[in-house]
């Protein structure tokens, strides 16, 4: 099966499963996989057909990774799949000494609150740790929509050691990185003052 192929999978269960508000463009999207600027991980059959789809970003200045994307085809939903990718993400993290940081919605706000408690709790039985008292945005991805979102975090560890401080560069090349936001992004100021308010209490 061909790169162009492949990716036709991929993109049809990523445009299935999140929101607009929380997609790249898809060109975004088809250049980190078509240009590997992001790195994937399918979950194939033998016939080919994608069952599951990870895209991780590499922060460049951090050693983090952010999961960007992870999403199951949705007839092949509840058999463990994402489960074992997820352990599969974990274990080639740890082998490269990177830790993952996790965007996830926040279910105190808006729609669908039980279905995001749910990735929340999904997440956690993974290992990953909710970093809490920080409150992160997603920047409005479809020139719309600005989502409150949680952070969450993966380390071999498991000692929830990052400090306020990392946090804070890493929110920031999120923006610069990820999302090809600037320095001044309006949102990026108004979570660097929650942060600098914890920071200094």
């Amino acid at each position: 099966m061909s790169d162009s192929q492949l990716f036709e999978q991929v993109k049809t269960i990523y445009l299935n499963s999140f929101p607009a508000s929380e997609r790249q463009e898809l060109s975004v999207f088809t250049d980190r996989f078509l240009r590997a600027e992001s790195i994937f991980f399918v979950v194939l059959t033998e016939e080919d057909q994608v069952l599951a789809m990870c895209s991780l970003f590499d922060i460049h200045t951090h050693d983090f990774v952010l999961l960007d994307y992870l999403a199951v085809a949705e007839s092949f939903r509840d058999l463990g799949i994402g489960a074992s990718l997820f352990q599969t993400i974990k274990n080639w993290a740890f082998d490269k000494s990177k830790k993952i940081i996790i965007e996830v919605e926040n279910p105190l706000f808006g729609e669908n609150r039980l279905d995001k408690a749910r990735r929340i709790t999904f997440y956690e039985k993974q290992g990953a740790k909710l970093l809490t008292g920080i409150r992160y945005l997603l920047p409005p991805l479809d020139g719309n929509t600005t989502e409150e979102m949680n952070l969450m975090l993966v380390e071999k560890s498991n000692a929830n050691s990052i400090s306020k401080q990392v946090i804070y560069e890493l929110i920031e090349q999120l923006y610069l990185q990820v999302y090809r936001r600037s320095k001044n992004d309006a949102l990026l100021k108004e979570i660097k003052q929650g942060l600098n308010r914890e920071l200094t209490n």
